[in-house]
């Protein structure tokens, strides 16, 4: 397949001008519209992973080596920018922030005060402040120890508090034995939620902004969508009745697949910039792996 280049077009947010008029065939298309260059960097580097702490410098299936401009994970590279990374650190630092381990701590009780169990726990961990872990702010429990509940807690809730003790500033769980409901009006289930919880607006839960919701009620369900998208509103499913209406927006991509997904131009999905794609239609695959690694 081969495209035939026109100065204002704006495919993967690179500046194509430099190339109008010219043709280019599919791998050079894609290298630009991913890189932004026709450069082929091949495998010029080392096979050999630049973090002086790695435990396998030399032992990996794959290398990568960093461009600073990239957004996988939602991370910020730049400090990384020609560096080159064994596939275990890359996933790491995409997955934490940090290219260091977790540490595990000489003492072994958790300083949660609520800890159900504060002795008892396969791993503790000893919190670096600076990690990113879960897109939370980890600085508030510098120097604690958590144990393995706490810290997953605190990894997908930004709070070491229990469900039952959160649901206590909107009422007991399962909001319709007093009530409750969630204040979404888009909800499907508003008064049938697993749970609820009140918005805390100084939250940064999954990296988002929650200042628009504080005080509100969520159910579990609008909760966890605004945690993972930055937004309430679902992506609604296109059905491709339209062979050109139905046909994913990637270019390198040749599914056929019966529902697409619009994409909101300010979700927050992943970490992502969604920016350059909003509106676009997505197929799922392709959906999942923009979501993932910031890339189509």
């Amino acid at each position: 397949k081969f495209y035939s280049i026109k100065a204002d077009k704006t495919s993967g947010g690179q500046d194509w001008s430099a190339l109008a008029d010219n043709v280019l065939c599919q791998a050079c298309y894609d290298r630009f519209k991913r890189r932004g260059t026709l450069e082929n960097s091949g495998r010029k580097f080392e096979r050999r992973c630049t973090y002086s702490h790695c435990d396998s410098p030399t032992e990996s299936k794959y290398f990568r080596q960093i461009d600073g401009e990239i957004k996988a994970g939602g991370r910020d590279w730049s400090p990384l920018a020609g560096h080159v990374l064994c596939q275990s650190c890359y996933n790491r630092y995409k997955d934490r922030g940090t290219l260091g381990r977790r540490t595990a701590a000489s003492e072994k009780r958790c300083h949660y005060a609520r800890c159900k169990n504060p002795t008892e726990s396969k791993h503790f961990y000893a919190i670096d402040p600076s990690s990113k872990r879960g897109g939370q702010d980890w600085s508030p429990l510098a120097g604690s120890v958590l144990c393995s509940a706490c810290y997953n807690r605190y990894v997908l809730h930004g709070t070491l508090d229990p469900p039952a003790l959160r649901a206590k500033a909107g009422g007991p769980e399962g909001g319709t034995k007093s009530g409750q409901r969630c204040w979404y009006e888009g909800c499907d289930r508003p008064e049938r939620g697993k749970s609820y919880q009140v918005v805390d607006g100084t939250s940064n839960v999954g990296g988002q902004d929650w200042s628009s919701l504080a005080g509100k009620t969520l159910c579990s369900a609008c909760f966890a969508r605004y945690k993972r998208r930055g937004r309430l509103d679902r992506p609604e499913p296109v059905i491709g009745d339209d062979p050109e209406r139905g046909a994913c927006s990637n270019s390198a991509c040749d599914r056929q697949a019966a529902d697409m997904i619009v994409v909101q131009g300010g979700s927050g999905q992943g970490g992502q910039d969604w920016s350059a794609l909003a509106d676009k239609l997505l197929c799922t695959r392709c959906f999942q792996r923009f979501r993932t690694s910031g890339t189509l």
